[in-house]
């Protein structure tokens, strides 16, 4: 049972001598003003209807209606109060105070008009409503209230009419109180309090304004209404230095234009991505449009934007040209964003090619556990002579109608779990003008085919591990240092196939970590004795494996080495061995006795005396 605390419902007021104050006075006035000269409307009511008279008497301590302790209500947030004992002597004064945030927020306007002699009629700079308590006048400093000097008449909303015509100079003041909202203070007049050691006090209205909201400009998210201009305009209220702008609610944000800027860093931030159809924080566009594209700009005043906690959604039936996220700013991160259905790639890493834009520099960016999935293009993909030095952390793309991952960064980019699955033209793809790709603990679904494919024109020395790879890879740079490793089991890889380039270049393919050999065309790593693994190479190549590691190459494998007739080497030490030759050391010349099979498995190219020579295998 939880304890509950008990306040007193009306505030009290002692005299000097620290008990309650009997038959006291209590004035209040505007702020840093003399509350008797300056007062301000004060009520019995929260509805501000019944009208407190002032001075307000007060009743063993407390404020007195018809002789019932009472509490007040004024229409300032801010305001003087003097306190007084029954024989007119100062208690205490405060020339500013800050009223509870249960009083009313009025816009309270006051000016002062000079009477003519006999004036009667009055027109007013600002409005009132006739009928609720919302006009105060002062005649000479003397509030006109019922039963006063002045009587007078609230013709309209902004037209006062006295009953008798006033002497000349008079000084007549009004003040008009407009509600704005009820039970509520100006946000700039109320106090915000931050917790914690050495915080520093601020007001609400300086704190809500550290962030700005699209539905502060009119945004409504409801997947009807174009937000475009709403959003776009909360993008341009934003300082140059930058700031961050919130989509809030899991709704869809209709924008039928594409979201761009490049003078400011933007933070987009969402309340989740949702990765569920009709779930998360949604910005919607339309066929065609690419949606959100932060630019470095020419000064790199775009750079370091961000989005985070957002779905970006397409509406794109068939391919096109238009991005989900079209990254041309640096030092940009990406954070929980989900891209789907856009007419080409996902999520793009595009600064210029083959020429330098400072304006559209997309180096240094980050991509943390993000996803792609069901665009047009491929999920993630990158491209130009400044989309260098990125990091991907945990992206899935799936279901793209291209790659998994397309990489053609000058200077390549690093990849932590990174995941692919059932994209059409293949998994990871390391194309031309890019190179020095890194892969840590990479996974390509059975479903990516091939696996990974690295172009011809890829410059090299990528460093590929994966923790499971079902599928072809493809090599056909004209590079050297490629390095694929599997860390699985050897019943997971299964029926895979390494292709190298025409070109006798090195690509390693390492399966458990052990080397055997490094050759000029392909480099085969510890393959596994049940592996099933086959590797092709083309006809103007040479396959090199270490003598000592032979039998580990040859139990339950294949080496498919077709058309390797160009790549004999006759043999010019004693005791060589040639396949269907005539000499004497021949083992099993055609048509004898002892023949083998007149066709081979295949050939091993082995060193014999620091020469390569070719050796049939067969099944015995």
């Amino acid at each position: 049972m939880s304890a509950l605390s008990i306040t007193p419902p009306f505030p009290t007021f002692a005299g000097k001598d620290g008990l309650p104050l009997e038959d006291g006075y209590i004035w209040l006035g505007s702020a840093n003003l003399n509350p008797q000269t300056n007062p301000l409307v004060a009520y019995w009511d929260e509805t501000l209807t019944q009208v407190a008279q002032q001075p307000i008497r007060t009743l063993g301590g407390y404020p007195a209606y018809s002789g019932t302790p009472a509490r007040l209500f004024i229409s300032a947030a801010v305001y003087s109060i003097l306190v007084q004992d029954k024989n007119g002597n100062t208690v205490y004064t405060s020339p500013s105070n800050t009223g509870p945030s249960t009083f009313v927020n009025f816009s309270v306007n006051e000016e002062v008009q000079v009477a003519t002699a006999g004036q009667t009629v009055f027109t007013l700079e600002n409005t009132y409503s006739p009928g609720t308590n919302s006009l105060t006048v002062y005649v000479d400093g003397v509030n006109q209230y019922d039963g006063s000097g002045y009587a007078f008449i609230e013709t309209n909303g902004n037209t006062v009419t006295f009953t008798s015509g006033l002497h000349v100079g008079a000084l007549v003041k009004f003040s008009t109180a407009i509600q704005l909202s009820g039970g509520a203070a100006d946000s700039s007049q109320v106090t915000y309090v931050p917790a914690g050691a050495g915080a520093v006090t601020t007001n609400v209205q300086a704190k809500l304004r550290e962030t700005v909201s699209v539905k502060d400009f009119g945004a409504v998210g409801d997947g009807v209404t174009d937000d475009y201009p709403a959003i776009q305009a909360a993008i341009d209220s934003l300082p140059i230095a930058g700031g961050t702008l919130h989509f809030p609610g899991c709704v869809n944000y209709r924008c039928d234009t594409g979201l761009a800027w490049s003078d400011k860093a933007v933070h987009i931030i969402g309340d989740g991505p949702g990765f569920q159809p009709g779930t998360g924080t949604r910005i919607t566009f339309p066929a065609g449009v690419t949606g959100i594209n932060p630019q470095n700009g020419i000064l790199g005043r775009g750079a370091n934007s961000a989005v985070e906690n957002i779905h970006i959604v397409g509406s794109d039936v068939s391919a096109g040209s238009n991005y989900g996220l079209l990254i041309q700013t640096n030092g940009f991160y990406a954070k929980n964003v989900y891209v789907s259905g856009f007419g080409s790639h996902g999520i793009y890493v595009f600064s210029s090619y083959p020429l330098d834009n400072v304006a559209l520099n997309a180096n240094c960016y980050q991509i943390d556990q993000c996803r792609s999935y069901a665009n047009f293009g491929s999920g993630f993909a990158t491209f130009g002579v400044n989309s260098n030095c990125g990091v991907v952390n945990g992206l899935d793309s799936s279901n793209n109608a291209e790659w998994g991952i397309y990489d053609r960064a000058f200077l390549g980019t690093t990849y932590i779990g990174p995941h692919v699955a059932g994209n059409l033209q293949g998994g990871y793809r390391f194309g031309a003008t890019g190179g020095y790709v890194r892969i840590l603990g990479g996974y390509a679904e059975p479903d990516s085919t091939p696996g990974v494919q690295i172009d011809l024109a890829n410059t090299g020395y990528n460093n590929l591990d994966f923790l499971q790879m079902s599928n072809s890879v493809t090599d056909n740079s004209a590079s050297n240092g490629n390095r694929i490793t599997w860390t699985a089991s050897a019943n997971v890889i299964t029926d895979n196939i390494a292709v190298g380039d025409a070109t006798a270049r090195y690509v390693a393919l390492d399966i458990n970590g052990i080397v055997i050999d490094r050759g000029k065309a392909l480099t085969l790593l510890n393959a596994l004795q049940d592996a099933n693994w086959s590797i092709a190479v083309n006809a103007s190549q040479q396959l090199a494996i270490n003598s000592a590691q032979l039998k580990e190459i040859l139990v339950g494998n294949q080496i498919i080495a077709s058309g390797l007739t160009a790549n004999v080497v006759a043999p010019t030490n004693t005791g060589g061995v040639t396949y269907g030759g005539t000499t004497a050391s021949t083992v099993g010349a055609a048509g004898a006795a002892s023949a083998l099979p007149a066709t081979p498995l295949g050939y091993i190219i082995c060193n014999v005396n620091s020469t390569q020579v070719k050796i049939p295998y067969y099944n015995t």
